[in-house]
Order: structure tokens, then sequence, then C-alpha cells
């Protein structure tokens, strides 16, 4: 038993020192480490990214924030493109595509 609680806190550790050089590595990191957590509009600009905001009302009146990355300086906004809808999970929020970096987060590759 304890040689399992071990083997976790071991494999958790690692796994947050590895996240933690990802986004060093990340030129979308020094956002992180400020005393406010950016948004995922603020993220996409940073990464020089076009970013379009639009709020919808729902039929039963929910408001709802859609964010819309239109394109970069290496692929500039076409009318002609695919759409893609990404959708997080219940206690999840945008940034999830985002917070990997230009690289790699699915929201900006």
């Amino acid at each position: 038993m304890i040689k399992k609680f071990i083997l976790c806190c071991v494999l958790l550790t690692t796994i947050r020192v590895f996240y933690l050089r990802q986004c060093k590595a990340n030129d979308t990191s020094d956002v992180f480490f400020k005393n406010q957590v950016p948004t995922s509009t603020e993220i996409a600009q940073k990464a020089g990214y076009v970013v379009e905001t639009y709020e919808v009302v729902t039929q039963d009146g929910y408001i709802l924030q859609m964010d819309r990355v239109a394109g970069s300086k290496k692929s500039p906004p076409s009318d002609n493109k695919t759409a893609v809808l990404l959708l997080h999970g219940m206690l999840d929020c945008s940034i999830t595509w985002l917070v990997a970096g230009p690289e790699v987060g699915l929201g900006i590759v």
C-alpha cells in the first residue's frame, strides 16, 4: 500500500516537472506567472492569432461566449477554411485548447 502511494507521489511530481518545463519552452508561458489568469483570447493574441469573440443567447436565456481563432501571420483569415468547433468539458474552459502553446495547442495548431 505504501509503495503504491510513494509511486503515485513520484509520478505526479514527474508530470508536474514535465509540464512546467513545457510551459517554459512556449513563448506564451510568461503570461501564466503574472498575478492574473489570462483569458483564452489573450493567449491566442499573444501568440499572434486574430481572435473574434461572440456572445450567443440560447433559447432558454443562457449567455454563452464563443471565441473564434480566425488566423495568424502564417495562416491569414480566409472565407474558404473549414470551421472546427471545440467543446470543453463541464468543469473546464476554452483555455484548455490554448494552454499548451502555439506549437501543440489544439485550438491554434
